[in-house]
C-alpha cells in the first residue's frame, strides 16, 4: 500500500485561476487510515479508511487486474479532488486484451517509445459519490491502458460535456529509488 500522496490542483474559469487546493496523504502502515492534512484553499484535517487508493495505487491495481483476466474492478479512490474533500467509489469495466502489435493507429508519440509492443486493454471508469449517491457517475473515463501503465484515445465525460484526449508527448522518466 502506498504511504503518502501529495496533490495540488487548480482550476480556472475563462483563463482566470479559480480554486487551488494542495494537500498531502499519509498513510502510516499497509492496513492503517489515511491521515489527510489540506493546506489550501483552507486548513483541515481528513480521515479516511485504509481501503482508499490513491490514483497510482490504482492504476497499477488496475493493470494486476487486467493481466489476470478480470473484466471489473472496483475501488475507492482519493485524488485531492473538490477541495480535497472528496472520496470516490469506482467501478471499471476492462475489455479484452488487445495483442501487441495489434494497433495500427498509433500515434508518432506512441510508435516512437514502443506502445504498439505491449498489451493493451480498453478500459471505462465510472467515478461515483462514495456516501450512496446516485446510480448514475459524477464522471467516466474512457482510455487505452497499457501494461506499463501509460494511456491514450482519452475521453472524460462529465455528463453535460466531455473532454477528449490525444497523445502528442511521451517521455518516460528515469525510476529513483524510493526511500
Amino acid at each position: 500500500m502506498a504511504k503518502k500522496f501529495r496533490f495540488q490542483s487548480a482550476q480556472y474559469l475563462n483563463d482566470k485561476l479559480g480554486d487551488v487546493t494542495m494537500g498531502r496523504a499519509v498513510r502510516a502502515a499497509p492496513s492503517a487510515d489515511v491521515k489527510v492534512n489540506i493546506n489550501q484553499p483552507a486548513h483541515g484535517e481528513l480521515d479516511l479508511p485504509g481501503r482508499v487508493l490513491f490514483p497510482t495505487q490504482h492504476s497499477l491495481a488496475l493493470i494486476d487486474a487486467a493481466l489476470s483476466g478480470q473484466s471489473m474492478f472496483q475501488a475507492q479512490i482519493y485524488d485531492g479532488s473538490e477541495k480535497g474533500r472528496k472520496v470516490y467509489d469506482t467501478t471499471a469495466f476492462i475489455g479484452k486484451m488487445i495483442q501487441p502489435g495489434a494497433d495500427a493507429k498509433l500515434e508518432a508519440p506512441a510508435k516512437d517509445k514502443g506502445l504498439g509492443e505491449l498489451a493493451s486493454w480498453p478500459v471505462s471508469i465510472g467515478y461515483f459519490e462514495a456516501k450512496g449517491g446516485d446510480l448514475i457517475p459524477s464522471y467516466q473515463i474512457d482510455f487505452r491502458l497499457y501494461a506499463n501503465g501509460v494511456s491514450r484515445e482519452l475521453l472524460i465525460d462529465y455528463g453535460d460535456f466531455s473532454i477528449h484526449g490525444t497523445l502528442t508527448s511521451l517521455e518516460y522518466l528515469k525510476a529513483t529509488e524510493c526511500h
